[in-house]
């Protein structure tokens, strides 16, 4: 991809006019996308290409099966997010989403840490637990191109999920639960709250393009981020 990746404006014109395709690619951990202004066939001829560099010289396996060739208008997934070209009110606009299987996979979480089994969790802990899950689903996609309005609906979902479990667990009915939790704008006890992702998220959008230091072709030791991991702590 250095062949194609690092050629100046002029050459990547020069390449339209005699019609060669230009490429741009992408790539995080062993997650990549090439992205062709060309024909279909030469990105068929390109992935073959790739294939074969992958398997003889890198000894490394890339699915055909998984790999595909789509056109960006019927769009793709990349990285959790759904990238896709369609019309806007400025003619078309490549737009990032979250795809429905993101949103079904956090109700699903939060689901799995309000289920009627749990009812002896602590309240506090519960709501600490998902405010966790919310969080972090939120700040992944808080750069995408609708996330107020699916944060919204992510958000009734799961205040009936907490509402109908403090409802199992004190044996109350709900509009008992409502007239004891619901605290004016903030849902929860004294001490915790449900985070409201529709207000606490706000859509954000890149700025600039920064580059981040490449680890394996710098001499200097670089000092990595630290991430938290995976716990799916329900409370």
């Amino acid at each position: 991809m250095e062949r194609h990746t690092t050629l100046t404006t002029s050459d990547k014109t020069e390449r339209r006019k005699k019609g060669k395709a230009n490429y741009a690619y992408i790539r995080y951990a062993d997650d990549f996308v090439i992205l062709s202004n060309g024909t279909r066939a030469e990105a068929e001829v390109k992935k073959e290409e790739i294939y074969n560099l992958l398997r003889y010289s890198l000894k490394l396996n890339l699915s055909k099966e998984k790999t595909k060739i789509t056109h960006i208008n019927d769009g793709f997934k990349f990285l959790g997010f759904w990238i896709q070209r369609s019309p806007g009110h400025n003619g078309m606009k490549t737009k990032v989403d979250i795809p429905k299987e993101a949103r079904e996979r956090v109700l699903g979480k939060l689901t799995h840490a309000t289920d009627k089994t749990s009812y002896r969790d602590s309240l506090n802990t519960k709501i600490q637990a998902m405010n966790r899950i919310i969080s972090g689903w939120c700040r992944y996609y808080q750069y995408t191109s609708k996330a107020s309005s699916v944060f919204n609906e992510i958000e009734n979902e799961y205040f009936w999920l907490l509402a109908h479990w403090i409802g199992r667990k004190l044996i109350l009915p709900m509009p008992e639960v409502m007239k004891r939790y619901n605290r004016g704008h903030h849902f929860g006890t004294k001490e915790y709250q449900l985070i409201k992702a529709y207000k606490e998220f706000p859509p954000l959008h890149y700025k600039k393009r920064f580059l981040k230091p490449n680890p394996y072709i710098m001499q200097e030791v670089i000092q990595r981020e630290e991430f938290p991991e995976e716990t799916r702590w329900t409370g």
